[in-house]
């Protein structure tokens, strides 16, 4: 009979596959930008050459690591409201979706250009920032007020364990955040300054990195949360 794996197991599991994914393509991208430059044309060369590696560029394999950890984890989200019929996961999960689809979609960037054919190029709201950056904002604005006031309505609903798995949630996504917007605005701003450049590279990957890192750990509290919740009931759910 086939032995069946526990829940403290599968979370050892999900957090050294997710840690090896990340070494690897977080790997790959610093391997990237250490061969860009050299003329060699073996194969070892030419495969970290692939554009594909460069965590800066839109659909990078980093991306796409980052798009299908998150998606897992609106997936076990979704389960876990199905048997807990707590509402404050299945608004997780429809946050989570919205993430993956704007960014995998570049619905915030098309927002940003069409801003950008109907404003003064030179429009701004700071240094280095450029008008596409206001249509990105505003356009998330859209995004996250109704999903933020879902959220918070739901999570004020909670029990105390959805409370607490929401909040955990909460975390991790402000240290993606620190990530994906502050340190990513502080790289544009720091793009119109005599600043060296491969002082903008670190900071990149280190943006990248940060990001991949708090998807990872989404997934994993995900995991988590989804195996406590088999056979447990929380307060409120129907018997």
């Amino acid at each position: 009979m086939t032995k069946r794996i526990r829940f403290p197991e599968i979370v050892v599991l999900t957090a050294i596959g997710v840690l090896i994914l990340d070494g690897l393509v977080l790997g790959a991208n610093v391997a990237y930008h250490m061969v860009s430059d050299r003329s060699e044309n073996d194969f070892g060369v030419r495969f970290l050459r692939w554009p594909g590696w460069d965590g800066d560029e839109d659909r990078s394999a980093i991306e796409v690591s980052g798009y299908v950890q998150l998606g897992m984890a609106a997936v076990l989200l979704c389960l876990t409201w199905r048997r807990t019929r707590q509402p404050v996961y299945l608004a997780w999960a429809a946050i989570l979706t919205a993430l993956v689809l704007d960014d995998s979609l570049r619905l915030h960037e098309t927002t940003g250009h069409a801003v950008e054919a109907v404003m003064a190029p030179q429009t701004s709201i700071g240094p280095g920032l450029r008008t596409q950056d206001i249509g990105e904002l505003l356009f998330w604005g859209c995004v996250a007020i109704p999903l933020g006031v879902w959220w918070l309505i739901k999570h004020r609903a909670a029990d105390h364990r959805a409370k607490r798995d929401s909040w955990a949630l909460v975390l991790a996504i402000a240290f993606v955040a620190t990530f994906a917007v502050i340190l990513d605005v502080l790289t544009i701003a720091l793009g119109s300054v005599p600043v060296a450049q491969d002082f903008i590279g670190k900071l990149i990957l280190v943006e990248t990195g940060g990001e991949l890192l708090g998807m990872s750990a989404i997934l994993l509290i995900s995991v988590v949360i989804t195996s406590r919740s088999e056979g447990v009931p929380h307060a409120g759910r129907s018997k």
